[in-house]
């Protein structure tokens, strides 16, 4: 009786059937997980096409004007009420904001506004920019006036950035728009 031996071939064709469906899932995984990432950024990128375009004056805008992509502000004040979002606190009818200084020197993104009315509260500024992360600062008041100096690597994107910077007090907001080319 001869000995069957298992054809060398056969083996060969089973590594060759492997090595084939292991590239196929390979690159059916990466295929996958490119069409989800990109879908991230599609969706990221229509979040940010569909935000208003901001003006750059100084003047204190409405309640009106205020959009829903302003969330809750970062203020932790007895000024305000945390747990309300932003753009539900109401206007302030005799207090106003107004940027008075905006700048970047010496690394450093700097801002300073002037509050008429009742001059005791809390600032909570948001820079945005369609390219970057926000950047927050929360401050109180001093003789009526907020101002505080950013680290510009904080802004992680050159281009032109907008600062909303809202004063509460007594449960009422101000608000204040200005943008700033940061480079």
């Amino acid at each position: 009786m001869q000995k069957i031996q298992p054809k060398k071939t056969n083996k060969k064709r089973i590594l060759i059937i492997l090595t084939v469906v292991s590239l196929l899932l390979l690159i059916g995984f990466t295929a996958y997980a490119y069409s989800n990432n990109t879908n991230l950024v599609d969706k990221s990128n229509e979040q940010n096409s569909t935000k208003e375009e901001s003006t750059p004056d100084t003047q204190p805008t409405s309640k009106s004007s205020i959009d829903d992509e302003d969330a809750k502000a970062p203020v932790q004040s007895d000024d305000v009420d945390i747990t309300q979002p932003a753009n539900e606190v109401p206007v302030a009818e005799k207090t106003t904001v107004t940027i008075t200084e905006l700048s970047q020197n010496n690394g450093n993104v700097s801002y300073r506004s002037d509050v008429s009315g009742n001059q005791n509260g809390t600032c909570s500024a948001l820079f945005e920019s369609d390219r970057g992360k926000p950047v927050t600062r929360t401050t109180e008041t001093a003789n009526g006036s907020c101002a505080a100096s950013i680290p510009a690597m904080e802004f992680d994107a050159p281009g032109t950035w907008t600062l909303t910077l809202r004063f509460y007090t007594d449960n009422t907001q101000a608000i204040a728009k200005k943008d700033i080319v940061i480079r």
